[in-house]
């Protein structure tokens, strides 16, 4: 379905460089006009997309308007991407619905609206549509309902994830110059930038075949960039859980493959573990250190326990990583020190977050918790179990139940003396990773 060589056809990149921005379509009419012709179940759709579903894609007010600025007067002119929004619009419901049949129902139209989407976006691809911002974004908001709301084979958000970066590649090739770039094309990266982070965190990973063996010459202490106000973490963090899942997947190929695919060598395993480590290391002790940098738009909303809070999520996302490094890579046991140390700090730095009753970075403290949970012993299990509890009654967030199921099996399988115990992770990180929605979210 999606094709770097379709999509980037020279008659779609002359015509997508020759088009003017969006201008006439004013945030009024996106935020409250509607497309002509639609039916009342999808006029209220859009309208709950707007208020509510929107906002599980945000961490604080501001982005949510930012996300819906963006998307919005996309979907006014494509129905691909339209539908694709009524899709997410309709799955968000059905997971804040407590009725069976309602939900059932909801549920229905959600697949029913998600295909119209599909089967839009690769006639648009076929037919070399000019709007590679959209062809992108619909890619994108499909990944992210599948991901998170659908209870499909978990490789179906991996098309569109893959889709996703064809197209962001057909963009990058229309446009010589990256700082002419429209500016919805740098919102939509970041959020595909954080969905390639959790497709890291998965045993498919990504391949590895850019990486480089010898020593990193990226340094941990770059001029200073803002904080990334979706994911509530410095981008660099993003380039380091793809090394992270990519040695991982090499290391993975070499196990299973019997030498005959992976060309690295245990030194090679040995000297990427030890440069990943060593910088992230760094950029924990400059993170503890330093106040988070936010940009001015940003700063000026946020008072001191909203910035304390990013601050600890994006020490919990670096600690996650941590332990990814020494487990995934190094291959050390669930016991030892180095494993034990981060795990110990996520469990603190979760302690020192209050569970929030609106858009906050601290809605996505479960997957670190969760990874936390998974190498935790003895009083720290009880105090995760505790603290997802906790976080479940503010949050009203079905993950953090999926959670507790899930540690409760790999706890007992690790007591048992069971070794392949993956799959449970497996299991939570791609087909449970659901984007949070606050109490306000909740119908």
């Amino acid at each position: 379905m999606y094709s770097a060589e379709v999509i980037a056809t020279p008659a779609s990149v002359a015509s997508r460089t020759s088009e003017q921005p969006r201008s006439h379509l004013s945030l009024t009419r996106s935020l409250s006009g509607l497309p002509p012709d639609l039916d009342a179940d999808l006029q209220q759709l859009w309208h709950y997309f707007v208020s509510t579903a929107s906002g599980t894609m945000s961490c604080h007010n501001q982005m949510q308007n930012e996300t819906c600025r963006v998307l919005l007067p996309m979907a006014f002119e494509d129905p691909a991407l339209r539908h694709a929004i009524f899709a997410f619009s309709s799955a968000h419901k059905a997971s804040q619905t407590r009725s069976e049949i309602s939900r059932g129902s909801l549920k229905w139209h959600a697949a029913s609206l998600r295909n119209k989407s599909i089967g839009q976006l690769r006639q648009e691809i076929v037919s070399g549509y000019s709007r590679l911002e959209t062809l992108f974004a619909t890619c994108l908001i499909l990944c992210l309902g599948t991901l998170c709301h659908e209870n499909e084979e978990y490789n179906s958000w991996r098309i569109h994830l893959q889709g996703a970066r064809a197209i962001m590649s057909a963009i990058y090739a229309a446009q010589s110059d990256s700082t002419n770039l429209d500016p919805s094309i740098s919102f939509l990266r970041r959020r595909y930038s954080l969905l390639k982070m959790v497709a890291s965190l998965t045993p498919d990973g990504f391949p590895a075949g850019d990486l480089s063996y010898g020593s990193s010459e990226t340094s941990s202490q770059p001029s200073r960039v803002f904080f990334d106000d979706y994911a509530g973490c410095y981008p660099e963090i993003f380039e380091i859980f793809h090394q992270i899942g990519a040695v991982a997947w090499e290391r993975r190929q070499r196990e299973h493959d019997s030498y005959n695919f992976v060309p690295l060598s245990d030194p090679d395993f040995e000297l990427q573990a030890a440069n990943l480590e060593s910088r992230l290391l760094e950029m924990i002790e400059r993170d503890k250190s330093t106040r988070p940098c936010f940009s001015p738009s940003l700063q000026e909303t946020l008072d001191e326990k909203q910035a304390l809070e990013f601050a600890y999520c994006n020490l919990l996302l670096e600690y996650t990583a941590l332990i990814h490094i020494r487990t995934q890579i190094m291959s050390l046991d669930s016991e030892a020190m180095e494993v034990q140390q981060p795990v110990k700090m996520i469990i603190h730095l979760v302690q020192q977050l209050e569970p929030p009753s609106g858009l906050s970075p601290v809605l996505g403290v479960n997957t670190a918790l969760f990874i936390a949970g998974r190498y935790a012993f003895g009083a720290d299990r009880t105090i995760v179990q505790s603290l997802l509890v906790c976080f479940h009654r503010k949050m009203y967030n079905y993950n953090m139940i999926n959670a507790m199921d899930i540690l409760d099996l790999i706890w007992r399988q690790v007591d048992s003396g069971q070794k392949n115990i993956g799959m449970s992770c497996t299991v939570y990180i791609q087909q449970s990773y659901r984007l949070i929605s606050s109490r306000s979210a909740r119908t």
